[in-house]
């Protein structure tokens, strides 16, 4: 199976549709997840007003639904577990983080503390409270975005600094911009919550993304000899080596661990992978290919 065949045999113009088809997929998902529930992926507790119960030192692995329901029933309000084990430790204590979806008070704090008490008896658990109100969670997004929309704009400016050429650089920046959306097209779909994590992995993917467009720019602009679509095809070979690598080892990270953070950055990784090859492979090699046939094409006439 030649997986280079659409560069070989498909125009200029069929390589651009495919991705822009893809694009228009993923920005409909998203606009639709936003009119409906008016997000369109679920904020983690990174980003959003409550409180954090973190409980440690137990000696048994506690039972995540009666704690969970006992805590729902003592403040009203939603409560998720989830499980930790301190596997350093030769006796492997165990604990739990309970995510409250609202602050609450110190006579609330209270009850929650004798309840925790009640349940673990004979054990004294060290327990932690941690609230984050509405401005701090508003702080927190204000500089994720920031940090995301300059990590863009310096990319953008380095690109511009390196190749100068308007075509090269501006497909690059369109292939980085359609790989974030389809990183949020996939958050979308899978509900995977917008989180420190997550926020990392969308960082990671603009300098990813970058990397394979540059590599196939040097190929097709910067060699001389051969055909465009023969060097295209060279590139694409590396780029989907080194993509297919990390695709395989962020799965097995998916697959051997537990950690939400890991879970949620290396889950938008791939989903910003899978999107960069759509876009790499199909749409920077459609623009690049089209550019140079016509260039090809002025220094013909010319030469007559």
């Amino acid at each position: 199976m030649d997986v280079t065949w659409h560069v070989k045999h498909l125009s200029a113009r069929q390589m651009i549709a495919v991705s822009l088809i893809f694009a228009v997929f993923f920005a409909g998902v998203i606009f639709y997840r936003w009119v409906a529930f008016g997000s369109p992926v679920p904020l983690s507790s990174d980003f959003r007003p409550g409180t954090l119960i973190r409980v440690r030192g137990l000696d048994n692995r506690p039972d995540a639904s009666a704690v969970e329901q006992g805590l729902k029933g003592l403040l009203a309000a939603d409560v998720s577990i989830t499980i930790t084990e301190d596997s350093s430790l030769t006796t492997g204590k165990f604990g739990f983080d309970a995510e409250v979806d609202r602050p609450y008070d110190e006579n609330e704090n209270n009850m929650v503390t004798e309840f925790l008490s009640t349940q673990f008896a004979g054990v004294t658990p060290e327990i932690g409270v941690f609230s984050r109100g509405s401005v701090l969670t508003s702080i927190f997004k204000d500089q994720a975005l920031k940090a995301i929309v300059g990590a863009f704009v310096l990319m953008a400016v380095v690109l511009f600094i390196s190749f100068r050429q308007s075509t090269a650089v501006g497909v690059m920046v369109l292939c980085v911009a359609f790989d974030a959306l389809g990183a949020l097209g996939g958050m979308a779909i899978f509900q995977i919550p917008f989180s420190f994590g997550s926020i990392a992995a969308l960082l990671m993917i603009i300098g990813y993304s970058v990397d394979t467009d540059i590599l196939l720019s040097n190929h097709m602009l910067k060699r001389f000899g051969g055909e465009a679509r023969g060097h295209a095809a060279d590139a694409m070979t590396t780029g989907l080596m080194t993509t297919g690598t990390t695709i395989v080892a962020l799965v097995a990270i998916n697959i051997l661990t537990t950690a939400p953070l890991l879970f949620e950055l290396s889950i938008v990784l791939i989903f910003g992978l899978i999107a960069d090859i759509i876009n790499t492979w199909f749409l920077n090699v459609g623009v690049l290919l089209r550019n140079v046939e016509r260039q090809k094409r002025r220094e013909y006439y010319v030469s007559d």
